[in-house]
């Protein structure tokens, strides 16, 4: 196996012969590959963000399998260029490409995902993906692109950019199978069933990310659990100032779930805000799927402290300080008024939260 970095796209070589190179097709994957995130779980989230019950019925589709989950989404949220994170060296690659022989979108999201995509791009022969009765995942891809090659005319031949495990069995029928992937290693890792391997750089979430994504800064305003000890003149009290403290990160992390709930499901706005838009879910230097998993970790952390150090009632208000913040996410901050209320209620939140965890009794 060779291989070789190829980051910088305008310094590309390719490893192989280039030898009948304009009649050797290159197909692309999308997801992971020509876009840093996912499709499929990028317009779930931003459909239940815009319409919970629209996401509701989509999601009875999967009783009919995953093909006919993607097909319920696509047809309820619009697809764009805006709406994704491109990765910039893959788009460049293959647009370069594109310029000397034909370049085939094949992915196994959705075809109306797909088609919107390709048409907007501009400069792809074709697409080959997903409908509402075939998932094309791996062998299934192979397939489709096997029969792309024959009903076109071509002689077999041809080369593929994919990033995961799954595209193995393409990679390993392919002239030159390109690796997106953050490192050698992980290029070697994911294409070992190719001899002729070229890697172009990819990324891979770094604990940094997960922090930001966690808005550390935010925990400040978290201090005011400590407003009723503060008033009542028991800082002194140990035990009390040991509930206040496990309140204090129990409800942190339980708002940093909650602050990463609300980026997945804002994915789409913050990448056309012009702030937000480098937040690691917007920039796509974490993937829903990750984000999902860290925040059920931290609700966990979160509950497990409250459960151990605290009493069933600052359980109950962590339930619903998570039910009004979803609340929130998915209809509140819509009314400017409304919204404004909201996030005063928020901090009062606080208060009643360490006055239930230190047993001191709040009032006006």
């Amino acid at each position: 196996m060779s291989i070789m970095d190829k980051s910088d796209p305008s310094a590309f070589e390719r490893p192989d012969q280039a030898a009948g190179l304009e009649t050797r097709p290159l197909f692309v994957d999308l997801d992971g590959t020509l876009i840093k995130g996912d499709s499929l779980w990028e317009a779930a989230a931003a459909l239940a963000g815009q319409n919970l019950f629209s996401f509701i019925v989509a999601c009875l589709a999967l009783l009919r399998g995953r093909a006919a989950f993607k097909r319920a989404v696509a047809e309820r949220m619009k697809f764009s260029l805006a709406d994704v994170k491109l990765n910039d060296s893959v788009f460049s690659f293959t647009k370069t490409e594109s310029e000397i022989r034909p370049v085939i979108l094949a992915t196994a999201a959705d075809r109306q995902i797909a088609q919107s995509i390709a048409q907007e791009a501009g400069f792809f022969s074709g697409v080959i993906a997903s409908d509402k009765d075939a998932n094309l995942k791996g062998a299934q891809k192979l397939k489709a692109i096997e029969a792309y090659l024959a009903q076109h005319g071509f002689d077999g031949a041809f080369d593929y950019v994919g990033d995961s495990k799954a595209d193995r069995p393409i990679w390993a029928r392919a002239v030159t199978a390109y690796a997106v992937a953050p490192d050698e290693a992980a290029a070697r890792h994911v294409a070992n069933t190719s001899s002729n391997v070229s890697w172009i750089q990819g990324k891979a979430a770094t604990p940094k990310d997960f922090l930001k994504a966690m808005r550390l800064h935010q925990w400040v305003k978290n201090v005011l659990i400590f407003l009723p000890l503060a008033l009542s003149h028991q800082l002194l009290d140990t035990t009390k100032v040991l509930q206040a403290f496990a309140a204090f990160a129990a409800f942190s992390l339980c708002a940093s779930a909650t602050y990463i709930i609300n980026d997945i499901l804002d994915i789409r706005a913050d990448r056309r805000h012009a702030t937000k838009h480098v937040r690691p879910f917007a920039a796509a230097r974490i993937s829903i799927p990750q984000g999902i998993v860290a925040a059920a970790v931290l609700f966990a952390l979160s509950f497990s402290i409250a459960l151990t150090f605290t009493s069933i009632i600052v359980v109950a208000l962590l339930c619903g300080y998570i039910l009004f913040t979803l609340t929130y996410s998915l209809y509140l901050k819509e009314k400017l008024l409304v919204d404004a209320m909201a996030l005063g209620l928020l901090y009062g939140y606080r208060i009643i939260i360490g006055g239930a965890a230190a047993a001191v009794l709040v009032s006006d």
